[in-house]
């Protein structure tokens, strides 16, 4: 790639998808064909989706099962162009019994920067009923699930079965434009992991404070406002380091998703920097 933007996930070439293995699995190809149908008959009816011009290739998850999870987040936080998330299920034996529900839920216009709509986001019950409260989608085999990309924050639960989908992400042609020119006027700074030595030392006591938690007086809730505050004030190189560790597309990524930990993702990245020998 000549260009790369904030994040990594860029809508798929056509000169690409024309060498590409997908060719020889019809299945799939039927498939996103049919997600790619739903979507151009969306966009005049929906204006928020008017302008999207194109998706990135398919990309194929599988949960284990065991308890295997995903912290809550939302998808793109960095405006780098995706506007729709599409999923598909490809699990025809699931139970409710088994887990693994995609859970969403509501965030207003006045807790999220991102979000770009005038009003908040309407969501909804099995029951078609308007609701506060978080949804939870089973990944029952053959069911597709969209939302906003830069809207809902999304999580999937505890799995306990071996659990599969299909996720597409589709572009806003001017948002996807203005990430481009952004990235090209920052030259793409690859200066920006020459990191000093003052922020080495200030991801290195964040860490420190972080796996240090059972030390720490209070209850989770209090514990998780204090790392909050703390990640806030942290210069942008600090929050740099720390999110290439944890995997975080961005720092503004990291930032924005550490807002939305709660205790059990909390756990989940004290295992993660443990289980890589951090202290």
């Amino acid at each position: 790639r000549s260009v790369k933007t904030i994040n990594e996930i860029e809508p798929c070439k056509l000169q690409v998808k024309a060498a590409a293995p997908i060719r020889r699995f019809n299945a799939i190809k039927e498939l996103i064909s049919c997600c790619d149908k739903i979507v151009e008959e969306l966009k005049p009816k929906v204006p928020f989706l008017s302008a999207i011009y194109e998706r990135s290739d398919a990309m194929l998850a599988n949960y284990p099962g065991g308890g295997s999870r995903f912290a809550r987040h939302v998808d793109n936080t960095t405006l780098d162009g995706r506007r729709l998330t599409v999923l598909v299920y490809l699990n025809p034996t699931w139970t409710k019994e088994q887990g693994g529900a995609l859970r969403l839920t509501k965030l207003g216009s006045s807790e999220n920067g991102v979000l770009r709509s005038s009003e908040s986001v309407t969501m909804k019950n099995e029951k078609g009923q308007d609701t506060d409260a978080a949804v939870d989608i089973y990944p029952l085999g053959g069911r597709l699930a969209m939302f906003l990309s830069s809207e809902i924050p999304h999580e999937v639960l505890p799995t306990f079965g071996d659990r599969h989908s299909v996720t597409v992400w589709y572009y806003d042609k001017d948002e996807r434009a203005a990430a481009i020119s952004q990235a090209k006027q920052a030259g793409n700074a690859a200066s920006a992991a020459k990191t000093s030595v003052a922020s080495q030392q200030e991801a290195k006591v964040f860490i420190s404070e972080l796996l240090d938690g059972k030390k720490s007086s209070g209850s989770a809730v209090n514990e998780l406002d204090q790392l909050r505050s703390t990640v806030q004030r942290m210069s942008d190189e600090a929050v740099g380091i720390v999110a290439s560790i944890t995997g975080a597309p961005s720092l503004e990524s990291f930032r924005k998703g550490f807002e939305l930990l709660v205790d059990e993702d909390l756990k989940q990245m004290r295992h993660l920097f443990r289980n890589m020998g951090l202290s």
